[in-house]
């Protein structure tokens, strides 16, 4: 009958907000009160605002306590080193997003259980977080079904139980990714070294890859690779027998479209017995190619490599980086003021200049491309005629032998652009 009343007791629950500036609205539901050696359901809220992809949910338990999942909609959902992660690489297209796992109470457990959290999110190409400061406080009722001198305190729990409980992975990663590198062509070449988990029976590496680029697998080791919308999978229904190995990929900019920051998120899904684990990829400034074998082990174990010269960042350790990323535009020549109405043919548009030069090259068409830069594009056009039919003409041979099918004309007066109907009127 005790225990029948308790439990009523715990389904008045609490609610606990956490809203930033952007919109973004978070709201976590728990019971008030809780019986020891049963379980209770947590209920997250979230209101995206103008989120869509990467996101975590993060929240620490105590000691005896553990989390399973019920419902996280096209989220991974983990619980390991009494930590609950919700990872999101693609948010769902819903505004309001809900998600639903279940806390176990260890039978021995008897306080006060802390629950908070931190929601990060990327935003301008940066790491935002939502850190919940005001953490809700839970109840937890002693079993009436134990001997009450085995009861413990919460904050005592790991102390006088702790050998009991799993002790938990301490490596640092099980994937570095190097900082991405953009040599001359402004072709990014994306390096991970990843680490199988022993005993796995599956594997999976997803990756976001930013607007503008497109994404072309170099060095898969075996995996079956896909890409839906900006995520990019490499997966493995039979693991590879390396433990450790290397993975390339490289990011294309596409012409018309702003090429967004180059912020990479990503995590690795492996088996654990019957349970699917998920870890969130670690990016570092550090050159990967001719790690030895040593070195590598000691990288996804520590974060550091020994014998390198180290910088701080964040809060990590790091290798320094391998080189600068080069921001300037190569040797595609400016386009020159001419006097009178004349029409050019656009081929491309784009924020990130670098691969131009080696991409229009390629076509006898386009050899002589020149560049003019307004506002924050960069525009490539080819031609300088005074007969807009002789430009349509010139834009047809451009669809027909080669792969820009977006090409267009374009008009200008002395030098500046005008709209194709002024340039007509003005004959």
């Amino acid at each position: 009958m005790i225990k029948h009343i308790l439990f009523f007791l715990s389904l008045v629950s609490l609610s606990l907000y956490a809203q930033d500036g952007g919109g973004i609205q978070l709201e976590i539901v728990v019971p008030e009160t809780v019986v020891a050696g049963t379980s209770f359901d947590v209920t997250i809220k979230l209101s995206k605002g103008e989120l869509k992809d990467y996101s975590r949910f993060s929240q620490d338990l105590s000691a005896g306590f553990t989390a399973s999942n019920i419902s996280s909609p096209n989220a991974d959902f983990t619980f390991d080193n009494e930590r609950i992660r919700i990872i999101w690489l693609r948010l769902p297209s819903e505004q309001e997003i809900e998600v639903k796992y279940t806390i176990h109470v260890h039978q021995r457990l008897s306080g006060t259980l802390e629950l908070g959290g931190t929601f990060a999110y990327v935003e301008n190409g940066g790491r935002k977080f939502i850190d919940i400061e005001n953490k809700r406080e839970v109840t937890v009722m002693p079993s009436p079904d134990i001997d009450q001198s085995l009861v413990v305190d919460i904050s005592d729990f790991k102390s006088v139980i702790g050998s009991d409980l799993p002790s938990g992975q301490s490596d640092f990663a099980s994937v570095v990714r190097q900082e991405p590198v953009v040599p001359s062509n402004g072709i990014v070449l994306v390096t991970l070294l990843v680490h199988k988990p022993e005993g796995t029976k599956y594997l999976k590496l997803e990756e976001t890859i930013p607007g503008g680029y497109s994404f072309e697998a170099i060095q898969t080791n075996r995996a079956i690779v896909s890409q839906a919308a900006s995520i990019a999978k490499f997966i493995w229904m039979k693991p590879p027998a390396e433990s450790i190995f290397i993975l390339k990929y490289r990011l294309v900019p596409i012409l018309e479209r702003e090429q967004q920051p180059l912020l990479i998120q990503g995590t690795i899904t492996y088996t654990e017995g019957d349970k699917n684990l998920v870890e969130e990829i670690e990016e570092l400034s550090v050159s990967l190619e001719g790690l030895s074998s040593s070195q590598q082990k000691e990288l996804l174990k520590t974060g550091i490599v020994a014998d390198a010269r180290l910088e701080t960042t964040s809060a990590k350790t790091r290798v320094a980086p391998v080189e600068t990323r080069s921001s300037s535009v190569l040797s595609v020549a400016t386009l020159d003021k001419q006097d009178g109405i004349y029409f050019r043919v656009q081929v491309g548009a784009v924020r990130n200049p670098n691969f131009a030069s080696e991409y229009f090259g390629e076509y006898d068409l386009l050899n002589d491309v020149k560049v003019e830069q307004i506002e924050a594009w960069y525009k490539y056009t080819v031609g300088s005629l005074e007969n807009y039919n002789k430009a349509v003409q010139l834009l047809k041979q451009i669809h027909i032998q080669t792969p820009v099918k977006k090409a267009f004309v374009v008009a200008y007066k002395d030098g500046k652009r005008i709209s194709v109907k002024q340039a007509m009127e003005a004959y």
